[in-house]
């Protein structure tokens, strides 16, 4: 039987350097909170695999082994028991402050000392990306670009996440 063909990477830069630190790291377990159309999870490096995201872009993510087709708050309900414990968790999945928080926060019992979290989208691109509300980021970009929603930044303490919105009107 001929092996699937992989979904390729939106951002080939980005799966190098994840590919990377899991052989720097001898990552085991990876856990990815929200797929997009999937090229990053199909093709980073790890043995064991958790793909969470409800509603992914290509459809093909559907039948990919680990994905779970669940909101990250539903599966972290699920998952209570915290059994599966990850090495590298990146979390990419709905891009406001209060679901990233949410999703660190519910990830922190699927961890051990040494796991490592990659946040994804937490510097705003343009002013309009940091806007909460979607489709009040599309009215004031006349439909000229896509937004990310609010933004979680960093803390000037390196040990601590600053998990408020930052918007500028």
């Amino acid at each position: 039987m001929a092996e699937r063909a992989k979904i390729p990477p939106d951002f080939p830069d980005t799966l190098r350097q994840l590919n990377y630190l899991i052989e720097r790291l001898q990552v085991a377990k990876y856990l990815e909170i929200g797929l997009g159309n999937g090229g990053t999870f199909d093709n980073v490096n790890a043995p064991e695999k958790v793909g969470v995201d409800p509603q992914p872009w290509n459809p093909a993510v559907r039948d990919l082994e680990g994905v779970h087709l669940l909101t990250s708050d539903e599966y972290f309900s699920r998952h209570r028991a915290a059994f599966d414990k990850f090495d590298l968790i990146l979390l990419d999945g709905v891009h406001t402050a209060e679901q990233t928080y949410r999703d660190f926060v519910n990830s922190l019992r699927h961890a051990h000392p040494t796991t490592v979290w990659l946040i994804d989208d937490v510097m705003p691109s343009d002013v309009f990306s940091a806007i909460p509300n979607h489709a009040e980021a599309i009215v004031r970009t006349e439909n000229l670009g896509s937004c990310h929603g609010s933004v979680m930044a960093p803390s000037s303490d390196r040990n601590r996440i600053d998990a408020s919105a930052h918007r500028s009107d």
